[in-house]
């Protein structure tokens, strides 16, 4: 082989290189990119019974997102668990003021929230408008995975919940499982 042509076969693996970790860096920054508001499918305030700790709330608008646990006391929302925060749209999650949203649905078809409840763990949770699994009714799927700071998993969903609308939420709860009180 020719010194021209070593020089021409280095140049063209070095071209080739270059072009792979390019390739490779533009999806990464693909994958990662944030959207700017949250889809107006998902907005609303939704509705799931958990049993270890009451009523699980949802509550979605533009630049909004609001999650707690709790009881309907006299037929108003009183949560025990995050004290129904709510964590306004950022560039950068903030612990206990700000949370982010992926841009894209994922190929499931999930969009993907990440917020931070305390200062030692954050969650990233998943929702999807969807048709129910098991009614008619259409319904937020969701799904969460908890990490530590050095980004390990530490707590997932061991099943996936579905989290509903109600005209009166407060009243269905109480008829449906005889949950908190109305008056």
């Amino acid at each position: 082989m020719t010194r021209l042509h070593k020089q021409l076969l280095r140049a063209g693996l070095a071209l080739v290189t270059l072009a792979s970790v390019g390739l490779a860096g533009t999806t990464a920054n693909a994958a990662t990119k944030l959207g700017n508001s949250v889809p107006k499918s998902l907005w609303g305030t939704w509705y799931e019974l958990n049993s270890q700790s009451g009523i699980m709330r949802v509550k979605l608008t533009a630049k909004t997102y609001s999650i707690s646990k709790g009881f309907f006391i006299k037929g108003k929302w009183t949560p025990n668990w995050n004290g129904g925060k709510t964590y306004r749209l950022g560039k950068k999650v903030r612990d206990q003021k700000t949370f982010t949203i992926s841009a894209k649905n994922n190929k499931k078809g999930y969009r993907t929230i990440t917020a931070r409840h305390n200062s030692y763990s954050y969650v990233k949770s998943q929702y999807k408008r969807m048709t129910s699994r098991y009614s008619k009714q259409i319904v937020l799927d969701h799904r969460e995975m908890t990490y530590t700071n050095k980004r390990r998993p530490t707590v997932g969903d061991a099943y996936p919940s579905e989290l509903a609308q109600y005209a009166n939420p407060a009243k269905h709860f109480y008829d449906e499982f005889g949950i908190g009180s109305l008056k």
